[in-house]
């Protein structure tokens, strides 16, 4: 599981701000741990039974880059 920027204290500075700005993401927005728990449960899951050695990107299209 690779998941990106995560909506928790740990991605807000002292003064509340965002570490890591969202915007320039293909999904602007940080994930909630929520979604990434749901991705760790599907991979658990019997609906995932033939994946192997799958790594699972959940990064709010962080690896893309910028998107104008």
């Amino acid at each position: 599981m690779h998941p990106g920027i995560i909506g928790t204290p740990l991605a807000y500075g002292p003064d509340g701000e965002e570490l890591v700005p969202v915007d320039s993401f293909a999904i602007p927005r940080q994930a909630s741990p929520e979604e990434i728990a749901d991705l760790v449960l599907f991979a658990a899951s019997d609906q995932a039974r033939f994946a192997t050695g799958s790594e699972l990107l959940a990064d709010g299209g962080f690896l893309l880059g910028p998107v104008a």
